[in-house]
């Protein structure tokens, strides 16, 4: 029979080993992996008296039938993540029963009446806090279980090296902070019981606030998805050396988000009905360093408004990264990126060229983009859908290139840019006041003989419709003749 250990009897800071809670049929059952034996109120019991201790799983496969709730400051320890084996710690749900109850606390009210294998509970709290899983394999019988690890608001989780398989969401919080998770990897969704995500941090959804901040994230793996991270108000984070593959529709799509992606990357991602982009980033500030793709695809029946990344209202940094042509593309005409409404700094990128458009970007809305690569260094302006060279810097020096002149003066400064008239690329400057001035002379629009000899040159101006045109030579030359003096040099071959 089970030993009777009860969570007064422990001292906090305890080691408790699950086993000392099971009967031996439970546990000859686990070592021998058998799922012959149902240990959920077992382990429960073990979690109940875990609460600011230390739960061990010795290795072996651990039959549940409904969630396991974990409390705060509880530090949950197995031997394992792999398959089977003498080192492998795997809790294995083979139901779709759901948690029960709700807790509410700071007016906010979170369910449990989730389909989970974990649930994080707040246990009368405003967060679960300080808790952590590790060395620990979760896994779901084919199509059933909802949720891996479900956490509606977490204060310091960490998750180290945990699996988590056959869940149709692998990770999932709507509010949650401090978090750390390394050599987490989320796998085979289930996926017959809606969207898949292999992270879904959904903050701004599942009653009250939800947000969270500082996610220290490494080594994470997501696949096979619809989408591999799904990262919805998450501040101050970072994701490091991690990769979303196999994934349907998005890799990584953040929404009103702060993070820093470094050494990321996605490969056979597959972006069929519904996708928007491989990396989909919207109305925050995002940071992509040294991050790649590989062996991507547009399938039949998906979007024609998709790209390898899809940018909206938002700066976004893109720094060595390495984003070649689509592998296959068997319809629709998938962009090889598109910014809008965004402030885009890229440098020493690539981007495919097998796209909508040329090798450059084809894109869409009011957005301003600054493409460099080690020699030269370009400025792009994106008007409506055309991507403009405004200016470069080579070996020649400062080329500007003609772009839509600007509309507007900048305050305490000037706009020096190119444009084109009558077919010849004009130097011209707007200063703050408004005064639009050609500084390469050769605009002669307003007089009606035009240039009154070859080396004519001119003064051309405007302000708020209003416009003046001068022949200069000419001037001179009038000069000269009521002078009587050479006021003009010109030497030609």
């Amino acid at each position: 029979m089970a030993l009777t250990k009860t969570h007064s009897r422990l001292i906090e800071g305890s080691e408790i080993n699950v086993f000392d809670y099971m009967t031996p049929a439970q546990i000859t059952s686990v070592k021998a992996e058998d799922l012959t034996e149902d240990v959920t109120s077992a382990i429960q019991a073990a979690l109940d008296a875990g609460e600011k201790n230390t739960v061990r799983f010795p290795a072996g496969r651990y039959k549940i039938t409904s969630p396991l709730y974990v409390y705060q400051y509880c530090r949950i320890v197995g031997q394992g993540t792999g398959d089977s084996g003498s080192h492998v710690t795997n809790i294995h749900k083979t139901t779709s029963t759901v948690g029960t109850g709700s807790e509410t606390s700071g007016g906010i009210t979170d369910t449990y009446n989730v389909n989970a294998i974990v649930i994080m509970s707040k246990r009368g709290s405003s967060y679960n806090r300080w808790s952590s899983i590790e060395n620990i394999r979760l896994s779901g019988a084919t199509n059933t279980v909802d949720y891996g690890i479900y956490c509606p608001r977490g204060n310091g989780l960490e998750l180290e090296r945990v699996a988590v398989y056959g869940c149709r969401v692998g990770f999932y919080t709507v509010d949650s902070w401090m978090c750390s998770f390394d050599h987490a990897f989320f796998d085979q969704p289930a996926t017959t019981l809606g969207t898949s995500y292999g992270i879904q941090w959904d903050g701004g959804s599942g009653g009250g606030s939800g947000t969270g901040t500082s996610l220290a994230a490494s080594n994470v793996y997501c696949k096979g998805f619809e989408y591999g991270m799904w990262l919805n108000g998450l501040s101050y984070s970072s994701i490091v050396s991690s990769g979303c593959d196999n994934c349907t529709k998005e890799a990584y799509h953040c929404e009103g988000s702060v993070i820093s992606f470094i050494g990321c990357g996605f490969e056979a991602l597959d972006m069929g009905v519904g996708a928007v982009g491989g990396i989909y980033l919207t109305n925050g500030w995002y940071q992509l360093q040294n991050c790649v793709s590989y062996n991507i695809t547009v399938t039949t029946g998906g979007s024609t408004a998709c790209a390898i990344i899809w940018v909206y209202s938002s700066r976004v940094t893109i720094d060595n990264c390495k984003f070649p042509d689509y592998d296959t593309i068997t319809s629709g005409a998938p962009r090889n990126y598109h910014f809008q409404e965004s402030d885009v700094v890229v440098s020493d990128t690539q981007f495919p060229t097998n796209g909508t458009g040329t090798s450059r970007p084809a894109l869409n809305g009011n957005a301003t983009i600054q493409y460099g690569t080690p020699s030269p260094s370009e400025i792009y302006n994106l008007n409506g859908d055309t991507l403009e060279l405004v200016a470069r810097q080579s070996v020649l020096g400062i080329e500007l290139y003609n772009a839509t002149a600007p509309s507007s003066s900048v305050t305490n400064g000037i706009c020096l840019y190119s444009e084109d008239v009558t077919s010849s690329a004009e130097l011209k400057v707007r200063d703050e006041a408004g005064n639009i001035t050609t500084l390469s002379p050769h605009n002669f629009d307003l007089i009606p003989d035009g240039a009154s000899e070859d080396m004519a040159f001119s003064y051309y101006s405007e302000k708020d419709g209003s416009k003046i045109n001068v022949d200069m030579l000419k001037a001179l030359r009038v000069l000269e003749r009521l002078s009587g003096e050479q006021i003009v040099y010109i030497e030609k071959e």
